[in-house]
């Protein structure tokens, strides 16, 4: 009788194969199983590699069919990633070869394979994708063509606060928050050919006139002092232009250093208007490729004089505050939301002491953080420095002046480390840090050195915290 003991080992061994490669085939994927030892490779897994650009033209490996070869800026049309003078079959073998390992001889790359994992005679095992991203040139991205067009869209008869055609304008705010600036001007198709493509007029302040770092602003048809105001989106639109038609008057107001723009801010300010009239959401100004692409732009630089701050502005909103209340237990650690914040100095039903004695004398503002273990609330008083922000987001580390700490108690002084957040009652903290006086319930004045609030009553308002500034936009404060 025939044995059938290896008849039926033989189906299990396979079985045990086929379950290891489909194991690699999860993990590695099917690159991972030919070439696992290219996935530890410089640029890191293999989902690096796919992602990655190699010869840096902008075009991901996985979608490059030459990841080695830079088009340098002349694209195949066939051949994505390419140069235009290549050949499909140097392209295929680019694409096979790319994360292999090559001997680098001086400065060239032979074509003789080798394993990095095995010492050479002579050169060095380079990975292939690693020399091409080291020393090829990154091509940079073009600005894709406009909509062409004989029509010629110009601005004309440009008068900003009652000036025509200026070039630097030094109005004096006589401690104003902004300026209501009103913007007149003609828009004139100087083209052969009628404009059909939609196109809007738009407002930018911008840090200076070769910047890109621009705000938007709105558009009102009147003076408007109240920031609470919206604006009239009409004032953007124009209709089709005929050529050599009439020109479309417009007059607007913005209101210049409101807001977050690059004239906000106190004491004397500068910026750069930048007036566009193109296509819509092009910032800058070529999405109708015309005839003339600079007659469409007018550009006015502003020093505003005698700017006042947006401190008063929080305070009127009551915004500000004069200590933030760190609460919780200490093993609910490492993060933690911050308790209450005072409006001023006021009774706190706590064992943290509220006298004079127990305000830190450093410049920053008042941190109390209080132990709750229900049996012994430990307090200890400490001071934010200047600048530093309590996000509403996120969780961050609230820096304190360490050598200014009143109290002797070990677990709120390890509070401190935590990691803490604000309130939406209270939106994203920030300490200013100088010392202010303000009139108390009793109708006393007083000193303190205040939080300020960043929430939806203040979204816009800037504040200035020494010699940096900061603006306050979606409920948090972002330094500019």
């Amino acid at each position: 009788m025939k044995s059938t003991k290896g008849a039926i080992n033989m189906p299990i061994t396979v079985l045990i194969a086929i379950i290891i490669g489909v194991v690699l085939l999860l993990v590695f994927g099917i690159p991972g199983t030919l070439f696992a030892g290219e996935t530890l490779r410089g640029v890191g897994t293999q989902a690096d590699l796919a992602f990655g650009d190699c010869d840096r033209d902008r075009v991901a490996n996985d979608f490059d069919q030459c990841p080695t070869i830079s088009t340098e800026g002349r694209g195949d049309r066939q051949l994505t990633g390419c140069p235009s003078d290549i050949t499909r079959e140097l392209a295929v073998h680019d694409q096979e070869t790319y994360n292999r390992f090559y001997v680098l001889e001086g400065e060239e790359l032979s074509e003789t394979e080798c394993d990095p994992e095995e010492k050479l005679e002579s050169g060095t095992c380079v990975n292939k994708c690693d020399f091409v991203h080291g020393s090829v040139t990154e091509v940079i991205a073009e600005e894709e063509p406009g909509l062409l067009t004989q029509g010629d869209l110009s601005i004309e008869d440009f008068i900003v606060y009652g000036v025509l055609n200026p070039t630097l304008l030094e109005p004096d705010l006589d401690e104003e928050k902004f300026l209501p600036v009103s913007i007149s001007f003609s828009v004139k198709n100087v083209g052969e050919a009628q404009i059909n493509s939609p196109y809007i007029i738009k407002v930018r302040v911008c840090e200076n006139e070769g910047s890109d770092r621009c705000v938007d602003k709105m558009l009102f048809e009147e003076i408007q002092r109240d920031t609470r105001q919206t604006a009239d989106n009409s004032l953007q639109q124009l209709d089709v232009l005929p050529s050599g038609g009439e020109p479309v008057h417009k007059f607007f107001y913005i209101r210049l250093g409101a807001r977050g723009d690059y004239c906000d801010g106190g004491s004397t300010t500068s910026c750069t208007i930048r007036l566009v009239v193109d296509a819509p959401d092009n910032d800058n100004a070529n999405l109708l490729s015309e005839p003339d692409e600079t007659n469409n732009i007018k550009t006015v630089d502003v020093i505003l004089n005698n700017k006042a701050p947006n401190d008063e502005l929080f305070e009127s909103r009551n915004e500000v505050y004069s200590a933030v209340h760190f609460k919780d237990n200490l093993a609910n650690g490492p993060f933690g939301t911050i308790d209450e914040a005072w409006r001023y100095y006021s009774s706190i039903d706590s064992n943290c002491d509220d006298s004079d004695e127990g305000k830190p004398s450093d410049s920053g503002c008042r941190v109390i953080v209080e132990e709750a273990d229900r049996i012994s609330d430990d307090c200890v008083t400490a001071v934010a420095l200047p600048g530093e922000p309590i996000p509403l987001s996120r969780h961050e580390r609230v820096e304190v002046s360490l050598n200014n700490i009143l109290g002797d108690e070990s677990d709120p002084e390890e509070m401190l480390g935590w990691q803490w957040k604000s309130t939406p009652e209270y939106g994203s903290l920030l300490c200013k840090g100088e010392e202010q006086t303000y009139t108390g319930f009793a109708g006393t004045e007083s000193e303190a050195r205040f939080w300020y609030a960043c929430n939806q009553n203040t979204d816009g308002l800037m504040l200035q915290v020494g010699q940096e500034w900061w603006i306050c936009e979606n409920n948090e404060w972002d330094k500019r």
